[in-house]
């Protein structure tokens, strides 16, 4: 019989002591493993705790890390202001840069050259999506964005590159759409109505909720699955039989599911304590988040 094999980018932990798997000391000496996908490090890079804030990236955008009962993604916070803890945290895609190609790229080809409809940052849109769209709309692929060249003018033909071929000639005239990684630019809406910037508002959908406050432009890990302690929007949430379904309120607080609402909210996860003995402290409630595993 064969041996199993686990294909992973990086497993920190006490996996590979030669001692039973996964073991914890009753001295509290060993940690859960942490298994992080994919990619791992980047080059020349040290590791980053889960608490941890880095003013440089040290992990591929998304990285994803599995620890205990909980999974987070890697992220950069907004450049502008902070992000608080507890807060659900908004993806910022958008799909500014929908247009045509420069040239065109053949089936089989890794590249292709578009022409910008703004300016754009080398690696912008890595770990992005680019969409095509065939026969007028009638089918479209999706390709993984492994890198691209900067744009500095609207107008400038820059360069993207992809991890797949493309499965057949897309030729000028077709629409090609970007969209950034929903983890390389994250933000707090609750922030942004404190400083009044209202853009965004209840236009968003909410990629996960910060452990701790992020400082303006940092690298982190942001949770999106399991016990998480989040911002209660009304104080009482899971206090109330049978309110036990959590969504996002349009600040990124938690509040419970209305039937009664003429718009739906998205969906959080559910509340994790039975709430019997009333409102959880200081507002804070213990929330299983069911969004990215």
């Amino acid at each position: 019989m064969k041996k199993s094999i686990l294909y992973a980018a990086r497993i920190k932990g006490d996996i590979d002591l030669g001692l039973e798997p996964t073991r914890i000391d009753n001295d509290g000496a060993q940690r859960w493993a942490m298994l992080i996908t994919p990619g791992g490090l980047l080059p020349g890079q040290t590791p980053q705790g889960v608490l941890d804030l880095s003013a440089i990236q040290k992990y591929r955008v998304g990285t994803r890390m599995s620890i205990d009962d909980r999974i987070y993604h890697y992220c950069q916070g907004d450049p502008d202001r902070i992000l608080r803890a507890g807060y659900g945290a908004y993806s910022f895609v958008n799909y500014v840069e929908t247009g045509v190609p420069a040239l065109q790229a053949d089936a089989g080809d890794y590249t292709i050259s578009l022409t910008s409809v703004g300016v754009i940052a080398a690696d912008a849109y890595a770990e992005g999506t680019l969409v095509i769209s065939y026969a007028a709309g009638a089918f479209s692929t999706r390709h993984k964005i492994k890198s691209n060249t900067a744009a500095a003018a609207p107008g400038a033909v820059y360069i993207v590159t992809v991890y797949d071929p493309f499965i057949a000639n897309v030729t000028v005239g077709l629409t090609v759409t970007l969209y950034q990684s929903p983890w390389a630019r994250v933000n707090c809406m609750r922030q942004e109505v404190i400083d009044l910037v209202v853009a965004r508002w209840q236009y968003v959908s909410f990629a996960g909720v910060p452990n701790r406050q992020i400082t303006a432009a940092n690298w982190f890990w942001l949770q999106t699955w399991g016990p998480c302690p989040c911002i209660l929007s009304g104080g009482n949430e899971g206090a109330i039989i049978n309110d036990r379904d959590m969504h996002f309120d349009t600040n990124g607080a938690i509040m419970h599911q209305s039937y009664a609402a003429a718009d739906h909210y998205q969906r959080a996860g559910y509340m994790l304590p039975e709430g019997s003995g009333g409102n959880q402290p200081d507002g804070i409630g213990e929330v299983f988040l069911q969004l990215a595993h």
